[in-house]
Order: structure tokens, then C-alpha cells, then sequence
């Protein structure tokens, strides 16, 4: 079963097994696992997380997605893989960046305990995070959840051996607001992960 499902599973289910326990039953202790965690803290951090367990599911998902939004949706990225993969929504499509009102991107790794995004300078375009548009759809695939920062950017390292990205940000903050002053400077973005399950389970 996807770690997903375990998630945001029936909540019948929840019901029943409190009942079964009893009111006065001491709480059931639940390690949460590392993917548990990713999506907790995404969510938590204010991202919308939309997960799909085919390629047919993610088309139907960002069609949802951009009736969401609900603007005139100018898309940019910088994966033609992206392109190719959209391609019903070619029109959608513009190639300056700055004409855009959404950013379609992939990424590096998603980090777990922060529940976080890891970006470099191919996906950002060497521009910097406040200059792109407010609104982020980012597809990746559960195969690119790490732990931490650390293991990421030992990720990196040993996929671009000959010449390491730069621009390596880890985005965290996906609330227009932030009421914790350590946020102070920090750049927030309205964010989507489209993630595909290609991992056998």
C-alpha cells in the first residue's frame, strides 16, 4: 500500500479502531515514517499536494489545477520534458518568463523533514526566486524524497559530477503571510507538487 493511502486513509476506518479501543484506552503511539512526514510538513507549510499513481491521473490534475488557479494561465518552464508532457495545453505555453503568471517546473529532491523543495539554477533559470511567478506547479516522483538538505545536496553531486548547479534554494514557505519573524526577507510562494508514485510498494 502507498504511504499516501496509509495517510489519508478512510477515516471510517479511524473511527471504528478509536471505538474498538475504548474511550479510556491509553493513545496509540504511531512512528511516523519519513514520507509521512514530507506531506505533513508540506501541507503544514502551506503547499497543496496532489498525489497520482499514473501518468493518465496527472493529466486530469493539472486541468483541476489551472481551473483552481482560475486566470488567464500564462505558463513558463524550463523543461521541455514538461512541454512534451502538457502538450494539450501548448497555448497555455509562453517563453518569457516575466509574461508569466505560473511556473511549471520539476525539481531536485523533496526534503522530508522540512517539507521542502529543493531547486537549482536548472529549474530556476539562474533568476532568482523573488523574480518568478507567485504560483508554482512542481512535478516530481516519490523516487526523489531525501532526508535533508545534507543528502540532497549529496544527491546533486553525484548527478552532475562534471558541473554542479548553482542556485541550490530550498523552498519551505508557501503562505502569503508568515507571522514568524525568522520568515523576515524570505520569498513565499503559492505552491503545487503534482507527485507521481514510481516506487514499488
Amino acid at each position: 500500500m502507498s504511504f499516501f493511502k496509509k495517510i489519508f486513509g478512510s477515516r471510517n476506518e479511524t473511527s471504528k479502531n478509536k471505538e474498538e479501543r475504548g474511550k479510556y484506552a491509553p493513545a496509540e503511539q504511531k512512528k511516523i515514517s519519513a514520507d509521512e512526514c514530507f506531506a505533513i510538513k508540506f501541507v503544514e507549510n502551506g503547499g497543496k499536494f496532489i498525489y497520482c499513481e499514473s501518468e493518465i491521473e496527472i493529466q486530469q490534475i493539472f486541468v483541476n489545477i489551472i481551473r483552481e488557479i482560475g486566470i488567464d494561465a500564462r505558463i513558463a518552464t524550463p523543461s521541455q520534458q514538461l512541454v512534451e508532457m502538457f502538450g494539450e495545453f501548448e497555448s497555455l505555453f509562453v517563453k518569457n518568463v516575466d509574461k508569466a503568471n505560473i511556473y511549471l517546473t520539476d525539481c531536485e529532491y523533496l526534503l522530508t523533514d522540512k517539507g521542502a523543495i529543493l531547486f537549482s539554477s536548472n529549474q530556476l533559470r539562474q533568476k532568482k526566486m523573488k523574480d518568478l511567478p507567485k504560483i508554482f506547479i512542481v512535478f516530481a516522483k516519490t523516487s526523489q524524497m531525501v532526508l535533508d538538505i545534507s543528502e540532497g545536496m549529496r544527491g546533486i553531486k553525484n548527478k552532475y559530477r562534471k558541473k554542479i548547479p548553482s542556485g541550490i534554494t530550498a523552498l519551505h514557505n508557501f503562505k502569503e503571510s508568515q507571522d514568524d519573524f525568522l520568515t523576515y526577507g524570505t520569498c513565499s510562494k503559492k505552491m503545487y507538487l503534482i507527485l507521481l508514485e514510481d516506487m514499488s510498494n
